[in-house]
C-alpha cells in the first residue's frame, strides 16, 4: 500500500524533532495547571513553539515561523489521522460556494477531529495543492480561537492562519495586524523599511482568494449530517480519543490512518441529475440541481426571547432522486504519494 501524503509529512517531524510526541503528552497531562483550554483544541501552538526552539528562553526566528505551524499541525493530527476524500462532483460544487457575512466559528469548532487533512489535488494561487490540514488554536492570552490551515503544495507546506471573528477579510486581516505586531517586538532595532510586508490591502485580498474555496470544502465537515464513511476500518468513528499512556509511552496513533469517502452519495446523485437533464430525460419544469452552501435565519424561541438564530445549511438536493447506496469512486491508490 502506498504512502499517503499526510503520513509523509507526520514521519518528517518525528526524525526533524526526536521525542517530540512525548513532550506534547506531558504538556497535555499538565493542562490544567497550564490553564487549561476548550476541548476543540488539540493543544495551544505554545507546545509546538517549545518544540521549535528547545525551550526554555530559547527563542524561534521569523524564518522557523513556518515549523511552527508544520509541527502543531501535525501533532493534533496525529492521534487520528482522518484523510478526507470528497466526490469530485461535490468538491467542485463546495468550492465554487461563496462565504458571506461572518465566518461560522462556532461551526468550525465542530470539526470531526481536532485536526484534518482534505485531499484536493488541484491548482491554486500559491501551486499546485495535494490538499491542506485543518486544525484550531486557542490563544490563552486573550481567548481568540484561530483556524490554522496548512497548505500542501507542490513547493513544501504553506502556513496561513485566519483568525475567527469577522468576515473572511476581517480575519486574514486580523493575522496581518497581529504579524505586524509580533515582528515589530522581536525587531524592534530594524527600521520598518527593511521589514514591513507588502501593502495589507493586496495581501488581504489575495489570501482571501486562496483561503475562500478551502473554508467552503472543510464547512461541510462540520455539518450535522456530513456524508463520511471509513474505507479503512469500519469501526471508525469520529470524534477525541482520549489522551493516556500505555506500557509504550505517550498516546498511540492509529496503526494506520483512516481516508473517509465524503459527500459520495450526494455527489453520484449530482452527476446522475446533470446527465438526466442533459439527455432531456427529466419531464420537469425544475430543472435538477443543488442549492448550494448558504446561511439561513431560523426564528427560534418565542414572546421576548424570540430571536434569529443563524444557522450553515448544507447543500440540497432540488428534484433529485437519491441513491439507494452510496456510489463508491474508484481511486488509483498508486497515483497518490
Amino acid at each position: 500500500m502506498p504512502v499517503l501524503r499526510p503520513v509523509t509529512h507526520l514521519e518528517s517531524v518525528s526524525r526533524d524533532y526526536p521525542g517530540v510526541w512525548r513532550q506534547y503528552a506531558e504538556l497535555i497531562a499538565q493542562r490544567r495547571q497550564l490553564g487549561d483550554w476548550p476541548s476543540w483544541c488539540y493543544c495551544p501552538m505554545a507546545a509546538a513553539y517549545a518544540c521549535v526552539s528547545g525551550g526554555g528562553s530559547n527563542r524561534v526566528g521569523l524564518g522557523e515561523s513556518g515549523e511552527i505551524a508544520r509541527v502543531a499541525a501535525l501533532a493534533a493530527g496525529r492521534p487520528t489521522q482522518g484523510i478526507y476524500r470528497f466526490h469530485p462532483e461535490m468538491l467542485s460544487a463546495l468550492r465554487q460556494t461563496e462565504l458571506t457575512g461572518d465566518l461560522p466559528a462556532s461551526h468550525l469548532h465542530r470539526l470531526p477531529e481536532w485536526c484534518v487533512y482534505i485531499e484536493l489535488d488541484m491548482p491554486s494561487l500559491v501551486g499546485h495543492l495535494h490538499g491542506f490540514f485543518a486544525h484550531l488554536e486557542h490563544d490563552a492570552n486573550d481567548g481568540r480561537s484561530e483556524l490554522r490551515l496548512l497548505l500542501d503544495t507542490d513547493a513544501g507546506l504553506a502556513a496561513i492562519p485566519v483568525h475567527l471573528g469577522g468576515t473572511l477579510e476581517e480575519s486574514i486581516a486580523g493575522f496581518f495586524e497581529e504579524a505586524n505586531r509580533v515582528r515589530e517586538n522581536l525587531l524592534p532595532d530594524v527600521p520598518s523599511s527593511l521589514t514591513s510586508p507588502p501593502p495589507q490591502g493586496e495581501m488581504i485580498s489575495f489570501g482571501s482568494q486562496v483561503v475562500q474555496p478551502l473554508i467552503a470544502v472543510l464547512l461541510y465537515l462540520c455539518v450535522g449530517d456530513a456524508e463520511t464513511r471509513p474505507t479503512r476500518n469500519r469501526r471508525s468513528v469520529h470524534g477525541h480519543p482520549g489522551i493516556k499512556r500505555d506500557k509504550k509511552g505517550p498516546v498511540q496513533p492509529p496503526g494506520i490512518p483512516e481516508v473517509w469517502e465524503t459527500g459520495f452519495r450526494l455527489g453520484a446523485a449530482m452527476v446522475r441529475a446533470r446527465d438526466t437533464y442533459a439527455a432531456g430525460e427529466t419531464g420537469r419544469t425544475l430543472r435538477p440541481h443543488i442549492r448550494k452552501m448558504h446561511y439561513h435565519n431560523f426564528w427560534i424561541g418565542s414572546g421576548e426571547s424570540r430571536r434569529l438564530d443563524l444557522r450553515w445549511m448544507p447543500p440540497i438536493p432540488v428534484n433529485m432522486e437519491m441513491p439507494d447506496s452510496p456510489t463508491i469512486l474508484n481511486v488509483d491508490e498508486r497515483s497518490r504519494k
